[in-house]
């Protein structure tokens, strides 16, 4: 693997790290509606499909460049989503009134 195939193998982690680190917070707190969980489980559904891809390249010694356009494309649109929904958590727009 090259070093640009590591680093994009550490954003997918730190992803998923992130999003299962909020779920198990929003739960501690009481505060995971039905609408947050089925977020949350979209974003870990379209990581999930984003870290097979790079599995299998890397599993069959391709450079990540042959899967990183795309997946690219889907991991800015999941961590841009993830971070709007963090920031709006943060702010307390979800703590019930």
């Amino acid at each position: 693997m090259t070093d640009s195939d590591d680093a994009s193998k550490r954003e997918l982690d730190d992803l998923a790290r992130r999003i299962k680190m909020r779920i198990s917070e929003l739960r501690q707190r009481g505060e995971l509606s039905p609408a947050h969980a089925a977020y949350l489980k979209q974003a870990q559904q379209r990581h999930d499909e984003i870290q097979k891809k790079v599995d299998v390249a890397i599993r069959d010694g391709k450079p990540l460049s042959a899967v990183k356009a795309e997946a690219a494309r889907d991991l800015h649109g999941i961590l841009e989503g993830f971070e709007r929904f963090t920031e709006w958590l943060d702010k307390g727009a979800a703590k019930p009134k």
